[in-house]
C-alpha cells in the first residue's frame, strides 16, 4: 500500500478546509431556501455536481442554461439569493 499524498495539483484544487459537515449543513440550507423560494430551479440545482458547488467545495460542472422562458426577474431573485 501507498503512503504517497495524492497530487492535485494537476486542477489547481486544494482540499476543502472545513469540516464536512459544514459543507453539507452549507448545501442542504441553499437546497431548502430554493425549493421554498425557487421551486422552479430546484430539480436543476439538486444534481450532484450543483450539490457540490452549493456546499462550497465547488465542482467542475456548474454552467447551464435556467431556460427561455423563465422570467428575468426570477433568474434576478435567484441569483441574489445564491449571492447571499
Amino acid at each position: 500500500m501507498s503512503t504517497a499524498k495524492p497530487n492535485y495539483s494537476y486542477f489547481d484544487y486544494c482540499l476543502p478546509s472545513e469540516i464536512v459537515e459544514d459543507y453539507i449543513a452549507r448545501a442542504l440550507q441553499l437546497l431548502h431556501e430554493l425549493k421554498n423560494n425557487f421551486p422552479e430551479f430546484y430539480s436543476s440545482f439538486r444534481c450532484p455536481s450543483e450539490v457540490l458547488t452549493l456546499s462550497g467545495v465547488r465542482a467542475f460542472d456548474t454552467y447551464y442554461e435556467l431556460g427561455k422562458n423563465v422570467a428575468r426577474a426570477r433568474i434576478h431573485g435567484l441569483k441574489t439569493m445564491l449571492r447571499s
